[in-house]
């Protein structure tokens, strides 16, 4: 069995509610200095993303949601985007 620390938790909440809530073998998406990608154990790091998530899920699977802006948070293996912004 793997270690939770392997994964991210990825949170993606829009005004009414939660879009998506899971576990992620990464996370990428696109802020002002272009693409980037968010792995486990990754720095605590805040930015605003435009464009596009694609979540990496664990049980299988790339989730692509396309997105005006938002801010997205990561600490700790958990990264929470809030969109609509």
């Amino acid at each position: 069995m793997s270690n939770p620390a392997d994964f991210l938790n990825v949170v993606v909440r829009k005004r009414s509610g939660v879009e998506f809530s899971g576990a992620a073998l990464s996370f990428s998406s696109i802020n002002a200095r272009g693409p980037f990608d968010i792995l486990p154990k990754h720095t605590n790091f805040v930015c605003l993303l435009r464009d596009r998530i694609e979540i990496n899920r664990v049980e299988g699977g790339w989730l692509k949601m396309p997105i005006g802006r938002a801010v997205m948070k990561v600490r700790q293996n958990q990264v929470d985007v809030f969109l609509g912004i």
